[in-house]
């Protein structure tokens, strides 16, 4: 019986490894030095249910998910992401504003963004577009 045990969490710990080092080639080899810069407004999702291998790895590393109008998601550091959401956006569209922001980021050799970091934020006076 500790034989099976033995060889089931050896199987285990093969299979996340090989994940996590196929998973870091495919989202941390950029495709050049360019980098980009993205400029919208935000696009606040309220609940967040993405269960996608791109959302598992990035979380791992303590990053958050940000959209912006128009754009693919952006995942972006606590720090930045608190920046983009300074309070509850039902609370935004009582006061009468939203948040408009320009990201920096780089492309990925296989597709998708990565390093992706606010350089600046505005307030705006519209309604933010909140989705659930």
């Amino acid at each position: 019986m500790l034989i099976v045990v033995k060889w089931f969490l050896l199987t285990v710990g093969t299979v996340l490894a090989v994940w996590f080092l196929v998973s870091l080639f495919k989202y941390r080899i950029t495709s050049g030095t360019q980098e980009r810069e993205i400029q919208g407004v935000v696009l606040y999702k309220v609940i967040e249910v993405n269960l996608t291998n791109r959302y598992l790895f990035e979380t791992l590393f303590g990053k958050r998910v940000v959209r912006l109008e128009g754009f693919p998601p952006f995942f972006v550091s606590k720090e930045d992401w608190a920046r983009l959401w300074p309070e509850n956006p039902r609370v935004m569209r009582e006061k009468g504003y939203t948040v408009k922001a320009r990201i920096r980021s780089k492309s990925l050799f296989f597709g998708g963004l990565v390093d992706s970091k606010v350089v600046a934020t505005e307030i705006v006076s519209e309604s933010p577009t909140i989705r659930k």
